[in-house]
């Protein structure tokens, strides 16, 4: 059975896969920055987001570069020059809480060029995209259903990970944001507990204490 399915991913990544990202060198503008959607929203109660980070999680280890996102980043700075500011790390705690450390490139640098290199190094680095930075889907494929135990979630995902678009801009973090959605789909959700009926009181109406 996962033979097939990675079969029928691998068919679809080599039919549609293209490279769609501008060289390193490019001087084409960056592509705006659009909302990803991280794990955990600003109106998720405690038990949802958890709920999220536990059964959603694996997608993010997954795609994650050795020794993760967070330095990963860091030594790509480092080999592009850039010197960190304290607004880098000042904001990797938020990006941890939301479930998306993939997102904390956005505060590399205020120039979009370099974090556009930057970006790219990190996309690099997974070791899951071919010599012409286009996704390697059946690998991706794999490794989610791998990471996930081989757990429904994670063939569900895997189907995805060949739909979703590649990155443009190398900007992973919207790629991860499309797995994370198809994994948010497939969760039954907590709902908020029911109010508890009033108390009735033992006394007779109108009798008093």
């Amino acid at each position: 059975m996962m033979r097939f399915v990675l079969c029928v991913l691998s068919f679809v990544a080599l039919s549609s896969a293209s490279p769609s990202s501008p060289s390193h060198g490019s001087t084409v503008a960056p592509t705006p920055l659009t909302p990803v959607t991280s794990l955990c929203k600003v109106m998720d109660t405690p038990d949802v987001c958890q709920m999220k980070k536990t059964q959603c999680g694996f997608i993010t280890k997954a795609l994650s570069p050795p020794g993760g996102y967070i330095k990963t980043y860091v030594n790509c700075a480092k080999e592009a020059g850039v010197v960190l500011g304290s607004f880098f790390y000042t904001s990797i705690s938020d990006a941890f809480k939301s479930g998306a450390p993939e997102t904390i490139v956005e505060m590399t640098s205020p120039d979009p060029k370099v974090v556009t290199g930057i970006r790219r190094c990190a996309m690099n680095a997974t070791g899951l995209v071919f010599p012409d930075m286009s996704l390697d889907r059946m690998a991706i494929a794999n490794i989610l259903v791998v990471t996930a135990g081989g757990s429904p979630l994670g063939y569900a995902v895997a189907a995805a990970s060949a739909s979703c678009s590649q990155p443009r801009s190398y900007r992973m973090a919207d790629y991860l944001s499309c797995l994370k959605q198809a994994c948010i789909k497939q969760l039954v959700l907590p709902t908020e507990p029911a109010p508890s009926p009033p108390a009735f009181s033992s006394q007779s109406p109108g009798s008093s204490s």
